[in-house]
C-alpha cells in the first residue's frame, strides 16, 4: 500500500493539471458561446418549385378543385422549399419569437417556425429585411397566410449569407486589432490603449468599426460597453450617412436621425444657438450627407449613440456652406425658399431644377394624369438620382392623381384584413399593389398571373425601395388572358 501512495498523488497532480486546462480553455472562448448553431446548407432534398408556383396551385385563383387541393397537397406535405421573401413581423415573447411572418406578394404569405437552436439567427432580422429561407411545407391554410414552414433556417438576409453575418458578430466579439476586452473582469483590460496609447482627439475609425463593438451585435455587456465607451467619449468622428428623420426640441436642441446601414443609427444634436446656419430647415429627410461631431451619449443598440458639436460638411458631394452661400445670393431660384420650383434627374448625376408646369402634368377629358407608368418611374424609381426628400416634394403632385395604365397579373387575392388586392408588373417585378372595392371580387379573381390588363385607380403611395406604387378605388376596364400552358392544370 505504501508504494502505491506516490503513484497516486502523480495521478491527481495529472488529473488537476488536466483540469485546469480544460477550465482555462473554456474562458477563453466565453465570449462565442451561443455562437455554436449550424449555418450549413441543407442536406435534405429541396423540391423546385418556387412561392408562386405554389400559389397558383393553392391560392385563391386556382382554377381547381378543392378535392384536387386535397390530394396535391398531400404530395407537397413535408418537402422542403427554399425561398425569398420579405419579412411582415417577428413575434415576441419568450414562444412566439420563433414565429416570423414572410411576404411573397400581398400580404403575409407564409409564416414560419424555428427550432430553439435558430434563436440568435432570427434575431439578427428585422421587419421589411428581405430574407432566403428554406424549411418544411407543414401545414396549408386556405386564406392569404397560405403555408406554414417548419425546420426553418436562413440563408441570406438582404442578399448577404448569415455566415458572414455571423462572422461579423465573431469579429465583434474579438473586437477589433486596436482592442480587446477581458470578460472576466469587469474592469475593461486594453493591449493597445495602455498608457500612453489612447486615441487621438480625432478618431480615424469607421462607424462599421465602432457598431462592431458597441452595436446591438456586440457580445459585450452594456456595463463593460459604458466602461469602454469613456475611452471614446468627447472624440471626435467624420462620417457620412443618410437623414432619416427630423425633430424639434423643447429648447434650443434639435435632433436629427441618421443612417449607415438600416434604421436610424446616430442621432445629431443641433444647438441652433451656437449655428451660423439654420441647419434644421436646410437639412431634408433622405439627404446623404457627411458631417463632423463629438461622440456623446451611448445607447447601445441600432440606435447607437449621439453625436454633438455637430457641423454639417457636405450635402452629397457639393459643401454644405457653398450651398448656403449660394440660397443666401440667389434667393428667387432656391428649391428650398420657393414652392414653384421643383426638380427633375438631369443627364449628368445632378438634379435640374424645373418648374412645375415642366413636369408634363396634364389630365385626358376623364381625369385621368398622361403620365405613362416609365414616366413615373424615371422620377421615383431605384434608379433614379433624386433624393428621397425631393421625390417626397415632387410626389405631392402626382398623390391623388387618377391613372389608366396596362400591366401584367402577378397575383391577387382577398384577405379578411388587407381586402381585395392584387399585384401588377410593368418591369420583371411587382410594380404595382392595386386595391380593389369588394364590388369588384369576381372581377379580379376570374384574372390570372400572366394576364394583361387595363386598370385605373388613385395614386395614393408612392414607391420605395422594395414596396410598390399602392393604387386605391382600382377598376380592371380590359382583360386580355395569358397563354395557358399545355399541362396546366384543369
Amino acid at each position: 500500500m505504501q508504494i502505491l501512495k506516490p503513484y497516486l498523488f502523480v495521478i491527481l497532480a495529472l488529473l488537476l493539471s488536466l483540469s485546469t486546462s480544460i477550465s482555462a480553455e473554456e474562458d477563453s472562448s466565453s465570449l462565442l458561446k451561443g455562437f455554436n448553431f449550424s449555418t450549413e446548407r441543407p442536406s435534405f432534398e429541396l423540391i423546385e418549385s418556387s412561392f408562386d408556383d405554389l400559389y397558383k396551385i393553392f391560392g385563391k385563383s386556382r382554377t381547381i378543385s378543392d378535392a384536387q387541393v386535397e390530394a396535391l397537397w398531400k404530395e407537397y406535405q413535408g418537402k422542403y422549399v427554399r425561398w425569398e421573401g420579405i419579412v411582415t413581423y417577428k413575434g415576441i415573447g419568450e414562444q412566439d419569437w420563433k414565429r416570423v411572418g414572410i411576404r411573397h406578394n400581398v400580404g403575409t404569405n407564409v409564416e414560419i417556425l424555428f427550432d430553439d437552436d435558430k434563436k440568435r439567427i432570427v434575431g439578427m432580422i428585422d421587419t421589411m429585411d428581405r430574407i432566403t429561407y428554406t424549411g418544411k411545407l407543414s401545414q396549408f391554410f386556405d386564406r392569404n397566410l397560405i403555408f406554414e414552414v417548419v425546420n426553418a433556417t436562413i440563408e441570406k438576409i438582404n442578399g448577404v449569407p448569415t455566415e458572414e453575418l455571423i462572422e461579423k458578430q465573431l469579429n465583434s466579439v474579438k473586437l477589433s486589432s486596436r482592442e480587446t476586452i477581458d470578460t472576466n473582469s469587469d474592469e475593461p483590460s486594453t493591449s493597445a490603449f495602455d498608457a500612453g496609447d489612447a486615441p487621438e482627439e480625432t478618431i480615424d475609425f469607421t462607424f462599421d468599426e465602432i457598431d462592431s463593438i458597441f452595436g446591438k451585435f456586440s457580445r459585450l455587456s452594456f456595463d463593460q460597453k459604458e466602461k469602454l465607451w469613456e475611452k471614446y467619449e468627447g472624440k471626435s468622428v467624420q462620417w457620412r450617412g443618410v437623414v432619416t428623420y427630423k425633430s424639434a426640441g423643447e429648447t434650443n436642441l434639435n435632433r436629427i436621425g441618421v443612417s449607415h446601414t438600416t434604421g436610424t443609427n446616430i442621432e445629431l444634436v443641433i444647438d441652433e444657438e451656437k449655428e451660423e446656419v439654420n441647419t434644421m430647415e436646410r437639412i431634408k429627410s433622405g439627404d446623404d450627407i457627411t458631417y463632423a461631431g463629438v461622440l456623446a451619449k451611448l445607447f447601445g443598440r441600432n440606435l447607437l449613440c449621439s453625436v454633438i458639436n455637430v457641423e454639417i460638411l457636405k450635402i452629397g458631394d457639393k459643401p454644405f456652406l457653398v450651398n448656403t452661400v449660394e440660397e443666401s445670393t440667389q434667393p428667387e431660384t432656391s428649391q428650398e425658399k420657393i414652392d414653384e420650383t421643383e426638380v427633375v434627374v438631369a443627364d449628368s448625376m445632378a438634379p435640374k431644377a424645373i418648374k412645375k408646369e415642366e413636369l408634363g402634368i396634364v389630365t385626358d377629358p376623364e381625369g385621368f394624369i398622361k403620365t405613362s407608368f416609365e414616366e413615373l418611374e424615371a422620377i421615383f424609381g431605384n434608379e433614379s438620382r433624386l433624393t428621397e426628400s425631393q421625390k417626397d416634394k415632387l410626389w405631392r403632385e402626382y398623390q391623388g392623381k387618377r391613372v389608366r395604365w396596362q400591366g401584367k397579373v402577378v397575383n391577387r387575392g382577398l384577405g379578411r384584413v388587407s381586402g381585395l388586392r392584387m399585384g401588377v408588373s410593368h418591369t420583371d417585378i411587382t410594380d404595382v399593389e392595386l386595391c380593389f372595392d369588394v364590388a369588384m371580387e369576381e372581377k379580379v379573381l376570374s384574372t390570372n398571373a400572366g394576364d394583361m390588363i387595363t386598370y385605373t385607380g388613385k395614386l395614393v403611395k408612392r414607391r420605395g425601395y422594395i414596396l410598390p406604387y399602392r393604387i386605391e378605388n382600382g377598376s380592371i376596364e380590359h382583360i386580355q388572358a395569358a397563354e395557358q400552358p399545355a399541362d396546366a392544370p384543369q
